[in-house]
């Protein structure tokens, strides 16, 4: 194969191994590590549940950029039965790939036995084409069922749920987008009028005459995929919802755009919080070897950008990482939400602990993170409390980019296994991966990964996607006895996902705040409902939920453990969900 242009060295081309590569620090005192009380286990279920799943990158040796990203996936309840569904990225495909169809998109319902049925075909989706990478998921029309949002190197879609059945309507309701590499994506409501709006994060300008005519190597002598920075970044666009069904992209009208450093360019992983506590939502971007961001929200739907003031957007020596995935979440029981960031191998993920006042400190070393993840590529970050104590443990899914990286750096593979970091309940973590064993010592090229309890039995089980490779889902087999709550909100005058409120249970002199997420994660999204650990509670004090909307925050009480509820956010409105 002929390449013209430049030729890249391997020391001029990865940064992530050189220039940007950071020192391991010191691990914390070991005084601060408290063992786990259960031991947690996951049982691999894929084959057994009927999903018979693989990605395509459509790899065939010119070495194209897009196949080394991999997809998303997505828990979906489409036909609003209370069991989680699974939607899948499918990858995609060259004209001269050896499999040429490839398709975008499967969807399995659950069927609440602990098996998965195909219904792609049947719900229209295997009507679906586009090389595609993410998926959110978000009632945007108001209508009662989740409709879903994929990112694609090109156009993107929006596939709205008609009952059960799918139709793709972006180019109608204006968010197809331009024809760039889009990523990352999230549904959220950043004025409270109800209606989800969508911020899109694209990556690079990119085409396939650019890395056919770019020799890129490790060794010098083989060719290999190529280094982001060689790409100009693109842009990520903004959609208003108009509440007719159509979306105005106003991307510079909201504050998101900039001069230079402050534009969100190589975007691959998005997250809503509430840092300054005004009760809109705030939009943290990963981005792929440019500083990260923080969208503060101005409390009426527009946004300046204060990630360096925070002080999320470099690492300590002034460096941006080549942030991947996101997470965020109360990892101490503070009542602040932390922000998590997967990075490049010789750069830790990122574990930025919230403080009163708006500002973040990186904590991956203190809380011990930072020396186990110091080598490994992460992509996905889940945020789990898997042994239901009362604490978010931390599910990483781990994979390098690059196919020969062995050869320059003996320590580092190609593919990884995953970390899962245990949580003490103060933010201090313990890696018990290889004691958990099973996919947890597996290693592979792990992209996305997301959570639901797919069986109703109060655990959180997890999904895993690998790029040109299997799904894996995991069914949550923790023998505990701690109790749990479990609450999907609901809204009549906001989303009706509720997407954003926020719930907080008080129980034994304790308190647990958790957020209705849009999607997070790599490329991927996670159930709506809400799932609190109570650890060895009876009784549960009471529930307080601040809505996503401009309704007023209500008081629950009376609520038993070991309970699914479903509560309207706008009313005393509850029931239960019997499994």
């Amino acid at each position: 194969m002929n390449h013209t242009a430049i030729t890249i060295e391997i020391f001029c081309l990865l940064l992530f191994v050189a220039a940007c590569t950071e020192k391991e620090q010191p691990a914390a005192r070991k005084s601060e590590v408290i063992s786990p009380a259960a031991d947690i286990k996951f049982t691999e279920i894929t084959e057994r549940a009927g999903i018979d799943f693989r990605h395509q990158s459509g790899a065939y040796g010119e070495f194209f950029m897009p196949e080394i990203m991999g997809g998303g996936a997505a828990f979906i309840d489409y036909d609003r039965d209370n069991l989680q569904d699974i939607l899948l990225v499918g990858g995609g495909a060259w004209e001269k790939s050896e499999t040429q169809h490839v398709p975008s998109l499967r969807l399995y319902r659950n069927r609440g036995d602990g098996t998965f049925v195909e219904q792609t075909k049947a719900t229209g989706l295997d009507k679906v084409s586009a090389y595609g990478f993410g998926i959110t998921v978000g009632d945007y029309d108001r209508d009662g069922d989740d409709d879903f949002y994929v990112t694609a190197l090109e156009e993107n879609l929006l596939l709205r749920n008609d009952g059960g059945k799918f139709t793709e309507v972006a180019q109608a309701t204006g968010t197809a987008g331009e024809k760039v590499w889009s990523t990352a994506s999230i549904f959220t409501d950043v004025d409270k009028d109800g209606y989800l709006d969508l911020f899109v994060g694209n990556y690079i300008k990119w085409s396939q005459a650019i890395d056919r005519n770019v020799f890129c190597s490790l060794d010098g002598v083989n060719d290999n995929y190529c280094h982001p920075n060689l790409y100009e970044g693109e842009q990520g666009v903004f959609y208003y919802n108009n509440g007719d069904g159509t979306f105005s992209e106003q991307t510079r009208a909201r504050g998101f755009t900039g001069v230079g450093d402050v534009a969100p360019l190589k975007t691959l992983g998005i997250v809503s919080v509430d840092f300054d506590k005004n009760g809109y939502p705030d939009l943290v971007l990963a981005n792929d070897m440019q500083p990260d961001l923080l969208f503060q929200n101005n409390g009426d739907g527009t946004f300046r950008e204060v990630g360096t003031q925070a002080g999320i957007a470099y690492n300590q020596k002034g460096q941006p990482r080549a942030g991947m995935g996101i997470a965020a979440g109360d990892l101490d029981n503070s009542g602040y939400e932390s922000i998590a960031i997967g990075n490049f191998s010789r750069q830790p993920i990122s574990l930025y602990r919230a403080l009163p006042g708006g500002t973040f400190k990186d904590n991956a070393y203190a809380s011990r993170v930072g020396k186990p993840s110091f080598l490994t590529l992460t992509f996905g970050i889940t945020l789990v409390d898997a042994d239901l104590d009362g604490d978010l443990d931390m599910f990483t899914a781990n994979g390098h980019v690059f196919t020969d990286i062995a050869k320059k750096a003996a320590n580092i593979s190609y593919k990884q296994a995953p970390h899962f970091f245990v949580n003490n309940g103060k933010s201090v973590f313990t890696d018990e991966a290889a004691k958990i064993g099973g996919l947890m010592q597996q290693k592979m090229v792990a992209r996305g990964s997301a959570y639901a309890d797919i069986d109703l039995d109060g655990d959180l089980d997890l999904l895993v996607t690998e790029n040109n490779g299997a799904v894996h889902l995991l069914r949550n087999d923790t023998e505990t006895n701690n109790r749990f709550l479990r609450i999907l909100v609901q809204s009549e005058t906001g989303n009706p996902n509720a997407i954003d409120a926020l719930l907080t249970v008080f129980y034994d002199g304790k308190k647990q705040m958790r957020r209705v997420k849009s999607s997070d994660s790599y490329l991927s999204q996670s159930e709506f409902p809400v799932t609190f650990g109570l650890g060895n509670a009876t009784i549960i004090d009471s529930l307080r939920i601040e809505p996503a909307g401009k309704g007023k925050t209500r008081i629950y009480r009376d609520l038993a453990v070991d309970t699914f509820y479903k509560i309207s956010e706008d009313s005393d409105q509850i029931s239960i969900i019997e499994k």
